[in-house]
């Protein structure tokens, strides 16, 4: 847990559990951060991201995505801004569906490109990021130099972003 209630889950894969735990005490010591349980505020989901390029029939395109998703058990997605030709859309869904909703909107027809299928953590309440800027980067810090360790393969923060 960081300041200003940001909570964090930081996942690993090691094999020396005591070095990577060692370290990361220590980071978040450094930082002003402590361990201590934070799974309750979050839930494992499921997230599948893909991509539809843009075109004549475009909005029909990303209609019948959208409901072959949600007609696949997707409970939310979040589309980005297009981008070069093409825009992505992000589903999530409980993780016992990701395996169908992958299937469902790589299906032949329905989107151009899966761009990434994975368990993720959402958090039940976002909090805002820290308005003091020494808080801000001090936070920043902290997250890179949690990401940089290389038994690190995420950080999941509640931040509103």
């Amino acid at each position: 847990m960081a300041f200003g209630s940001v909570a964090l889950i930081i996942e690993c894969l090691t094999e020396n559990p005591s070095r990577t735990a060692k370290f990361t005490r220590n980071v978040l010591a450094k930082h002003q951060a402590h361990v201590t349980p934070v799974a309750f505020l979050f839930q494992r989901k499921g997230a599948v991201r893909v991509a539809i390029q843009e075109g004549d029939d475009f909005d029909a395109r990303l209609e019948r995505l959208v409901d072959t998703a949600l007609n696949a058990e997707a409970e939310d997605f979040e589309q980005d801004e297009p981008d070069e030709g093409s825009m992505e859309v992000e589903f999530i869904c409980q993780p016992n569906a990701l395996a169908k909703l992958t299937s469902a909107v790589t299906a032949p027809g329905v989107c151009e490109e899966l761009v990434s299928n994975e368990y993720i953590y959402s958090p039940t309440d976002k909090v805002e990021p820290p308005s003091d800027e020494e808080a801000k980067e001090t936070l920043a810090r902290l997250l890179d130099e949690l990401e940089e360790q290389t038994d690190t393969l995420r950080v999941w923060t509640n931040l509103d972003s």
